[in-house]
């Protein structure tokens, strides 16, 4: 359960050929939100079209809301139904085409954990990855896939992704790595995990496994994911067992050691 209390400002989203949406502001930044609340708007709308489409399983929830939060001191957090977000992605300027992509790609990622995350949950921290990595490589999938239909310019997606993965390599090489689907002890050790590995290392790996597989071959799997562990939890031998269909004809065995149980960089010699 989500719940924000303060001396908000309603936007409600007019349209009416999506879920009801409202935009919750502070006073100060109202003016602002109601230049930008269709480039909000119809991130989300457009979203959940991709997503009921690719996911094959409709969007959960009966409300979409915002919550734009003063001090907020990450992106968003993907309580059901109800984001919250950093109100700095509330800009007082007129915001560049990258600070559009990279709000839109912000609320994508959210809207995403509406299913990977909130109607199948993750039985333990080890598989975080199963949660932060897919929203983060879906979401990059869907501003893809609506781009066109959006009305105003977008910075190139994967190539966003590909600036992203930076974030990653670094991560990578610290005496602090570990590997995309480790061993997680305890909720403190889990908190260190939330960093460049289990996002960008993870989203390019699923990018990987998703071009190995096939856009409808995936997608028909994952709607068989959903389908199986809809309202329960899952982890990683769930999800790859949706994958492989019950046996390892695709390989992902292997796969799995080499890509998402190993910490490091690829060395090539």
């Amino acid at each position: 359960v989500g719940m924000a209390v303060g001396d908000f400002k309603e936007i409600v989203y007019t349209g009416g050929d999506s879920v009801p949406m409202s935009i919750f502001v502070s006073g100060a930044l109202e003016k602002f939100a109601q230049k930008q609340q269709n480039e909000i708007f119809i991130f989300t709308k457009l979203g959940i079209q991709f997503y009921e489409t690719f996911f094959q399983t409709k969007y959960p929830y009966k409300k979409f809301d915002f919550v734009f939060a003063p001090e907020f001191t990450i992106g968003g957090m993907e309580n059901t139904g109800i984001i919250i977000f950093t109100d700095k992605v509330i800009f007082k300027e007129r915001p560049t085409t990258l600070q559009v992509t990279r709000r839109g790609h912000l609320i994508l990622h959210e809207l995403a954990h509406m299913w990977f995350g909130n109607l199948t949950t993750i039985r333990w921290w080890n598989d975080l990855w199963l949660k932060e990595s897919f929203a983060e490589f879906v979401s990059f999938l869907a501003l893809e896939g609506i781009k066109s239909q959006l009305g105003f310019q977008v910075t190139e997606p994967w190539a966003v992704f590909c600036t992203e993965n930076r974030w990653g390599y670094a991560d990578d090489q610290e005496v602090t790595t570990h590997p995309i689907a480790g061993k997680v002890d305890n909720t403190s050790v889990a908190e260190t995990t939330f960093d460049g590995i289990t996002y960008a290392k993870g989203a390019a790996t699923l990018k990987q496994l998703y071009r190995r597989i096939g856009h409808d071959n995936f997608s028909r799997k994952i709607a068989g994911y959903f389908a199986k562990f809809a309202w329960k939890n899952a982890a990683l031998e769930d999800f790859l067992g949706e994958l492989e269909g019950g046996d390892d004809s695709q390989g992902l065995r292997e796969w799995r050691e080499q890509w998402l149980q190993k910490a490091g960089l690829n060395v090539l010699e």
